[in-house]
């Protein structure tokens, strides 16, 4: 074994007490930390530059279903959308089946290198998510979305 070892018991032997107003010894309690979580949902059109969004705070098929009708409104008529999906819990192969000009195109487990929306997710981050603490929902999905328009007005647009 390498490294150091403290003695167990070290750290009870100087642990500080709080006194209450009749000087009687209170338990220290740690506030209980609670998580808000937001969800972006994007996709990007890689000749146009076209792009959708939505956010939400929770995940699972309806979402993600509504993201691809989005995108399957936005395609242009005659042309057929391919969305690029890992292997997501929501990223099933029958929420695509009923939308006629939108195909999913499944990458094989463990390669987040062959998605190009890692990309967009890596330069959110790196401008704007990263190391960041957030008070409620509320101002994640101000931050997610000045991120994603953001990133959307950064990136060229062709009709």
């Amino acid at each position: 074994m390498c490294g150091s070892k403290t003695k167990p018991d070290l750290a009870n032997k100087t642990k500080q007490q709080d006194f209450g107003q009749n000087g009687v010894a209170v338990p220290r309690v740690v506030k209980q930390q609670q998580f808000d979580y937001g969800y972006l949902f994007g996709a990007v059109c890689p000749s146009s530059g076209k792009t959708e969004a939505l956010i939400t705070p929770f995940v699972n098929k309806d979402i993600m279903r509504q993201l691809l009708e989005l995108i399957a409104n936005r395609t242009k008529p005659g042309r057929h959308a391919v969305v690029v999906m890992d292997g997501a819990g929501w990223h099933t192969n029958d929420i695509a089946v009923d939308i006629p000009n939108l195909s999913i195109l499944k990458l094989p487990p463990y390669s987040p290198q062959l998605n190009p929306i890692e990309q967009v997710w890596s330069w959110l981050r790196q401008r704007h998510l990263a190391n960041r603490c957030f008070k409620g929902y509320e101002e994640i999905v101000d931050a997610c979305s000045q991120a994603w328009n953001d990133f959307v007005s950064s990136t060229v647009q062709s009709e």
